[in-house]
């Protein structure tokens, strides 16, 4: 029975076991893969145990597609997420907190939960000493992490925090997304630009004219299609079109050319995304922290916003005059691909509070950190250099 077929699916379906037949144990596997057999054996014995069938059939029952795709890995070991997650899930042994396995089986809990799980396998890796939920028994607010070796006698308490697609994007999204005519079979099959202007988004911006829009979809979407076959038959190319000052459409080759396009939603002001995420985690963070000691807010930043606005927000946010957060010493933000498979590395970046103590501040913790949370990818790299 070969993986991904119709057959396998089936299977799948009715026993649960994703895991069947066990593909990472097979040479060309092997062969691609930058990890020994037995950290890959390690890898999916552990996935096993967050998978099993009972819950594989209720993620498929529940149709939650995501975490399925995520079992089909159809990723070479190199850029799997899968083998990653197990990587993690081996090192970090997590099966004694309900709370996190339950993130890690629900779709639309999985993204927070695996971004706490790979931070947690970042500080094993740097061999720094942590506790997970340290006042989960006691009630009360309680902080993902408990540093030791840093913060004074009682350590430093971190709270990890992804944040949450705004309302209004996610809307922007499915808007897009409804009139572009992405996969209609009507539409000429050509490798076309799609992009929202300004001007459509300072229109999403008021709740009468985003109603207004979204009455007009349907007409909107007729004529994306009508430009798209007047372009394709244009006597040169690239050629554009611009419609209503609010979709601008690029026909960069004829029919039968290559067909790979590209898209483009509603131009995000940066600035805005990474003032919204900087102010609501570090709000949600100080707020799990409260009185219970110095500590620190881990924040992951998505690709919407930029590393010197999230900079520059969290700056503002710590100033001393800011009592509401008087309790954190600063704050860590790692930009999307510090922590995923296949993407590239990138750093963690570091904002203090002024009264933040030197011996905090120029900690050698800092650096092996975040040369952990990059672990993947550099392992990946140096394998593909040797």
């Amino acid at each position: 029975m070969r993986r991904n077929s119709p057959e396998w699916l089936q299977f799948v379906g009715e026993t649960g076991r994703w895991d069947e037949p066990p593909f990472w144990e097979s040479e060309q596997y092997r062969a691609q893969s930058p990890w020994s057999p037995a950290e890959i054996a390690d890898a999916f014995q552990a996935l096993r145990g967050l998978y099993p069938p009972k819950v594989v059939k209720q993620i498929l029952k529940k149709r939650e597609w995501p975490l399925f795709g995520l079992l089909v890995d159809s990723f070479v070991p190199s850029r799997s997420s899968l083998l990653a997650l197990g990587l993690d899930l081996h090192l970090v042994q997590p099966w004694s907190h309900a709370s996190l396995l339950r993130q890690l089986r629900n779709a639309a809990q999985y993204e927070s939960g695996r971004f706490e799980l790979a931070i947690w396998a970042a500080f094993v890796r740097a061999q720094l000493s942590v506790r997970y939920e340290p006042l989960r028994r006691q009630g009360g607010k309680n902080p993902d992490f408990l540093l030791t070796d840093l913060g004074g006698p009682g350590g430093l308490l971190m709270e990890v925090k992804m944040p949450h697609e705004s309302a209004r994007n996610t809307q922007a999204y499915d808007f897009y997304s409804h009139i572009i005519g992405f996969g209609d079979p009507s539409c000429p099959v050509a490798p076309f630009h799609i992009e929202l202007t300004r001007k459509s988004w300072e229109l999403f911006q008021d709740k009468r004219e985003r109603s207004q829009l979204w009455r007009r979809a349907e007409e909107l979407g007729g004529m994306v299609r009508e430009a798209k076959a007047r372009l394709v038959n244009s006597p040169s190319f690239p050629a554009e079109e611009n419609l209503e000052g609010l979709i601008r459409i690029i026909c960069k080759k004829s029919v039968g050319a290559a067909t790979v396009g590209s898209f483009c939603g509603f131009p995000i002001d940066t600035r805005e995304e990474a003032s919204r995420i900087v102010r609501n985690c570090l709000a949600d963070g100080a707020d799990q922290i409260e009185r219970s000691g110095p500590g620190l807010v881990l924040i992951r930043i998505n690709y919407l916003s930029t590393p010197s606005d999230a900079v520059g927000e969290a700056q503002c946010w710590l100033q001393e005059r800011n009592g509401r957060l008087h309790n954190l010493l600063g704050v860590l933000l790692i930009f999307d691909g510090a922590y995923q498979p296949a993407a590239i590395s990138q750093r963690a970046v570091l904002v203090w509070r002024e009264s933040t103590p030197n011996q905090v501040r120029e900690s050698d913790i800092w650096k092996r950190l975040t040369i952990a949370v990059n672990w993947y990818n550099d392992r990946v790299f140096e394998w593909q250099a040797t």
